[in-house]
C-alpha cells in the first residue's frame, strides 16, 4: 500500500534521497573531524559509541525532516512538483506521522533512533570496531550517515509531498 509515484515525483525523490545520502555521508563526519572529537573507545558511556549513534541517527533526522519537509511543501505550492495524492489510510505506519513540522520531525527522529541505533551498536559489537582509531571513526561515521540519509529521507520526501 503505497502511492503511486508519477514521474515527477519519482525523480524528486530519487534526487532528494542522493542528496541526503551524500549530505549525511559527508557533513557530520567533517564536523566531528573539525571539531577534533577523539574517536570512541568502548560501545557505551559518555565517550562511547552510542551518544554518537544517537546524535547521527535522530538529530540528523529533525534537521532534515525540518529543511526537506520546507523545499519540498514550497515546491509543491509553487507548481513545480505536483502534489501526491496519498490518502492517509493508505501510508501504512507513516499514517501516524503528525502534519505539524516539529512534530513530524520529532516522530521521524524517535524512529531513526530506534532503527539506526540497535543497528549501528551491533555493527561495531560484530565487527569489533571499538576502540575505534581516527580512520576507523571517520569511515564509519560516513558509512552510517549515509545509511541515516537512506532511510530517513523517503518518508521525508513522500510526507511533504503529500501534505
Amino acid at each position: 500500500m503505497g502511492a503511486t509515484l508519477r514521474e515527477e515525483h519519482r525523480q524528486l525523490l530519487n534526487r532528494e534521497c542522493t542528496v541526503g545520502i551524500l549530505v549525511n555521508a559527508i557533513v557530520p563526519p567533517a564536523i566531528i573531524a573539525g571539531l577534533g572529537v577523539p574517536p570512541p573507545q568502548a560501545l557505551f558511556g559518555p565517550e562511547g559509541v552510542l551518544p554518537g549513534l544517537l546524535a547521527a541517527s535522530a538529530a540528523a533526522t529533525f534537521l532534515m525532516t525540518l529543511i526537506v519537509t520546507l523545499v519540498t511543501r514550497a515546491r509543491v505550492r509553487k507548481g513545480a512538483v505536483p502534489r501526491l495524492d496519498w490518502p492517509r489510510e493508505q501510508r501504512g505506519w507513516l499514517r501516524y506521522v503528525p502534519n505539524a513540522l516539529p512534530l513530524r520531525a520529532l516522530v521521524l527522529a524517535a524512529r531513526a533512533a530506534v532503527l539506526l541505533v540497535p543497528l549501528g551498536l551491533l555493527l561495531v559489537a560484530v565487527a569489533g570496531l571499538a576502540p575505534f582509531t581516527t580512520t576507523s571513526a571517520n569511515l564509519f561515521n560516513v558509512a552510517f550517515g549515509a545509511l541515516v540519509g537512506a532511510v530517513a529521507t523517503g518518508p521525508i520526501v513522500k510526507l511533504a509531498l503529500a501534505d
